[in-house]
């Protein structure tokens, strides 16, 4: 049945983010390698229990980016706000104190 006939957007893309994490499982039981998981400005639009289910669903071992344009989310993600930020400014990227 199509997602979107009877989902609604937060259920979407949730089903959407599951079936990536699925796939890169995938790729690491059938080949042994780890994808490198780029999650661009999702977080933003997903609840903070979403938020943090997805970041506890992702591989420990595997190298992740996550870029976004607010940062008002981090706080309420537990996991994360121990994590390096860095700025990309006029083609620089800095470490974001």
């Amino acid at each position: 049945m199509p997602a979107g006939d009877y989902a609604s957007e937060g259920q979407q893309r949730t089903i959407a983010i599951a079936l990536k994490l699925a796939q890169g499982d995938l790729l690491h039981q059938r080949h042994s390698k780890t994808p490198i998981y780029l999650l661009d400005d999702i977080f933003g639009e997903l609840d903070p229990a979403r938020r943090n289910a997805l970041l506890h669903h992702l591989p420990a071992h595997a190298q992740k980016f996550i870029t976004t344009t607010n940062l008002g989310w981090r706080e309420t993600t537990e996991s994360i706000r121990p994590l390096p930020v860095f700025e990309v400014k006029e083609n620089s990227v800095n470490p974001k104190g």
